[in-house]
Formats: C-alpha cells, sequence, structure tokens
C-alpha cells in the first residue's frame, strides 16, 4: 500500500510567501499615496524643451513702447530655473501693514503708474512678448499686496512687457469672477493699452505657483510622476517618484508645514512664462495644492489661464450669468473653446504647480450648475428641455452682451484699477 509523506516547504519558499503581504501591502500604499493617482491619462503637456517655440511671440507694435528697432529678449529658462521669492512675503507675522509701501516698491522694480513695465525701461532689450494680467477682486487686501510684490519681480524676471488690471466688484451682488475677466478685457482694448494681438492673464488672486522638491527645498509640493513623465526627452529617474510619494504621503497625513495652508512660503518656478501658446489656450495652474497638484480632469481650466485677444473675441469671453461660484471655468473650456475646435495646452506638471492662498471655501452654487449643464446641452435637448421652443442662444451671452458700470479708474502705483458696478 502505497503511502503519502507530508513534505515541508523549503525555508527559501516559505520565506517567500511571507513576503508576498508585505508586496501586496507596499503595492497598495503606492496606489494610495501615489501623487498621479487621480490625474486623468492620456494629457499632454509641452516638453521643457519646447516651451519657446510653442509660446507666441508679440508683433514689435504690442511688444513694446519703442518696438521699432534692437534686439528682442527671451526669457532664459536655465536661468528661470532657479529663480526664488522674497520668503517673507508668505511669513505669518507679517501683514500688509508691514510691507514695503506701494510708492517705494514701485520705484525700486522700476514700474510705471498704472503697473506696467517693459525691459525697456531699464535699456535692456525689447519685449518678445506683452500680456495683460486681469485679476478680479473683492475685498481681499492682504492676499492683493502679496500677490503684486510676488507677481511683478515674477513677470520682470521673464523680460514680459505686461500690465496688471485688477477689476473691483464694488456691488453687494454675488461676486462674479467672469464677468469682471470681462470688463477687463473690455476696458484694456477700449483704452488702447492692449490689443487683439495682447495675451491676457486671466489670474485668481489668491494663486501663487509653487517650485518642485527636485529644484527647491524639502517639504514642497508632491511631483506628479505620470506627468513629470512626459515633461522632458532626457532620461528620468526614480527621485521624482520617491519624492513625491513621501511628499504625497505628508500632504495626506497633514503633518507638518507642507499643508499650513496660512503659510504658503513656496517660490513661484520661473519657466512658468507668462505668455499665450500660439494656436490653442493654455492653462497655466493645472496642477493645485486643493487637489494635491493633480489634474483633476482634462477639461480644468481654473485659477490662472492665458487666452490670446483674438481668441477671447472669437469665443465671446467668459458667460456673464454665473454669479457666486463655480461653473464658469468649465463653461469657457467645455462650452466656448472646445466647441470651437480649441484644446487646452499644459507645461508640464513641475511649472504648473500652485499654491492658494489661504480663505475661507465658498459654497459652489448649485445655479451655476444648472447653467453650465444648460450649456453642455445640445440643440435638440434643449429643444426638449424647452417644449420645442425657440433655445436661448447661448453664444450671446458675454462681451456681446456686456453691461457694466464703471465708479472709478485709478493709476495705482503697482496696478491699474478699475471699480465697477456688475
Amino acid at each position: 500500500m502505497a503511502t503519502f509523506e507530508m513534505r515541508k516547504s523549503p525555508p527559501e519558499y516559505a520565506a517567500g510567501s511571507s513576503l508576498l503581504p508585505v508586496l501586496a501591502l507596499a503595492l497598495a500604499s503606492v496606489a494610495v499615496l501615489h501623487p498621479g493617482r487621480f490625474s486623468p491619462l492620456g494629457y499632454r503637456v509641452v516638453q521643457t524643451e519646447d516651451i519657446l517655440a510653442q509660446l507666441r511671440p508679440s508683433p514689435p507694435s504690442s511688444a513694446g513702447a519703442g518696438a521699432g528697432a534692437g534686439a528682442r529678449c527671451w526669457p532664459d529658462l536655465d536661468r528661470l530655473a532657479g529663480y526664488r521669492h522674497n520668503q517673507t512675503l508668505f511669513r505669518e507675522d507679517v501683514g500688509s501693514g508691514d510691507l514695503v509701501d506701494d510708492r517705494v516698491f514701485s520705484e525700486a522694480m522700476g514700474i510705471s503708474a498704472g503697473g506696467a513695465w517693459t525691459p525697456e525701461t531699464r535699456g535692456r532689450c525689447l519685449p518678445s512678448y506683452h500680456s495683460v494680467v486681469i485679476v478680479p477682486y473683492r475685498s481681499r487686501a492682504d492676499h492683493l499686496a502679496r500677490f503684486l510684490r510676488l507677481m511683478h519681480p515674477f513677470l520682470q524676471s521673464q523680460d514680459l512687457s505686461y500690465l496688471i488690471v485688477v477689476v473691483e466688484q464694488e456691488d453687494g451682488a454675488a461676486f462674479n469672477r467672469a464677468k469682471l475677466f470681462n470688463v477687463g478685457f473690455a476696458e484694456a482694448v477700449s483704452s488702447g493699452v492692449a490689443d487683439l494681438d495682447t495675451c491676457f492673464i486671466f489670474h485668481d488672486v489668491d494663486q501663487v505657483g509653487v517650485q518642485n522638491c527636485i529644484h527647491g527645498t524639502a517639504r514642497q509640493s508632491p511631483q506628479n510622476f505620470r506627468g513629470d513623465f512626459l515633461c522632458s526627452r532626457k532620461s528620468l529617474t526614480l527621485l521624482p517618484l520617491l519624492c513625491g510619494i513621501a511628499q504625497s504621503a505628508q500632504h495626506l497625513l497633514q503633518i507638518g508645514e507642507f499643508i499650513s495652508f496660512s503659510r504658503p512660503q513656496i517660490p513661484l518656478d520661473g519657466r512658468n512664462v507668462y505668455a499665450c501658446s500660439k494656436s490653442h489656450p493654455r492653462h497655466l495652474s493645472s496642477h493645485m495644492d486643493v487637489f494635491r497638484y493633480n489634474l483633476i480632469y482634462g477639461s480644468f481650466l481654473g485659477g490662472v489661464a492665458a487666452i490670446p485677444g483674438t481668441m477671447f473675441k472669437e469665443v465671446g469671453g467668459f458667460s456673464n450669468r454665473f454669479f457666486g461660484w463655480g461653473g464658469e471655468d468649465d463653461d469657457m473650456s467645455v462650452n466656448r473653446l472646445h466647441r470651437r475646435g480649441y484644446r487646452l495646452v499644459r507645461f508640464c506638471p513641475r511649472l504648473g504647480r500652485y499654491r492658494s492662498l489661504p480663505h475661507p471655501q465658498e459654497r459652489r452654487s448649485g445655479e451655476n450648475e444648472r447653467r453650465l449643464r444648460e450649456g453642455m446641452m445640445t440643440v435638440r435637448e434643449k429643444e426638449a428641455a424647452e417644449g420645442g421652443g425657440e433655445r436661448r442662444k447661448d453664444e450671446d451671452d458675454g462681451l456681446d452682451n456686456l453691461k457694466y458700470r464703471v465708479v472709478r479708474r485709478e493709476r495705482r502705483p503697482l496696478f491699474y484699477r478699475i471699480v465697477v458696478d456688475v
């Protein structure tokens, strides 16, 4: 009669079996902590080597006051990779009243009254890019003071010709960020400080750029490994991945100064050039701290966007109907730009990281979500929803039906101020 003997597993097999749970836990941890786990697949980024070739130079007539002769200057990306900002601007114990007086700062930086600057001021060269930064604003004096002292040195480091326009809503109605963008565009063009060849930067006042953990110091923004892999044709090491996982874990556990929203202490990345792309709108703030420095969906356009004047005019500007928080960026991205064949352009994630200055989060407007859904409806769906009647022409909403009342215009030392009743 045959007998069967139970044989013990060799020690090496037993050891291998005991490692399986450890490996499974490690893989699960990577899946949970990986900073790129929420990012959409397949989005395109401009490789770092191709940034200047992808940007749209301004015509000489709009690039500077005396752009008739002389050498043009271009952003030096190698130099800008090491850009660092004044850390005092991020300290909790420093309020707007402790900052250098606007006029003193303006004179030191060579800024013209009304917030304009060009490298010709210092006799250096003719700018290759001319941009107007439009900032919607109401009741955030501390944010505005810090923002201006961040942005002026940042823009000057890129040798841009630029103007900062702050559009302030005075009335007591719900804040209409999108309409203020339209007002800033219309006022800049009608006053002659900009034309349709100008690059318009639509910028929130509470957004500041941050640098990555490879080129900066400790406790900085996590890496988006998927996006960083696409950033350059150069070989990629494991350092960004390890750095990203470690810092994402720190953010998830809410430890250390990294998640201290009251102390945004990370400098701007100077390679995020504030200029427009040649043929498509560009989303500058693609990776925000509130989304763990990930691009949350492909059509996301929140925070900071660069759109050429001709393109902004063609799509009719932003909708004027979005009062309160939420919806206006998606409406612009999906219902206006995408429907006319434009696709969003982004630089690599490490250049597009932004951190929000601390402020209470507003509740998303349900009415704005309804307006956004209406804009996404097809013609047939709209006719069915409205009982077969004449559909509302959303394309008429924007620059064509823009109505507002200017309360005052002021040339401040650091910006051009337009106070309006919308």
